[in-house]
């Protein structure tokens, strides 16, 4: 989409066990992009504002199969490293 500044590139024939493991989580980000673009009121043209949010909503979430968030998992040792200071 050149309005967006969006390149398409299209994928791989579909596979639904490798793509069907994506598609709920662009679902969470598709969905929360365009909640808070109408929560602030914004234009679509500037979704790309959004992200540094979502990207921290997603990541802080915690994972039902892990029991944890993405962000325990990346920073946890760096984390404890510091208490121990």
């Amino acid at each position: 989409n050149k309005a967006l500044n969006i390149t398409f590139i299209t994928p791989y024939s579909y596979y639904h066990k490798s793509q069907g493991i994506i598609e709920r989580p662009v679902k969470i980000v598709r969905d929360t992009v365009l909640k808070e673009l109408k929560e602030r009121c914004m234009r679509i043209e500037h979704w790309d504002k959004t992200l540094p949010i979502i990207a921290l909503y997603v990541n802080s979430r915690t994972l039902s199969k892990l029991k944890c968030s993405p962000f325990n998992i990346m920073f946890e040792d760096y984390l404890l490293e510091l208490d121990m200071k």
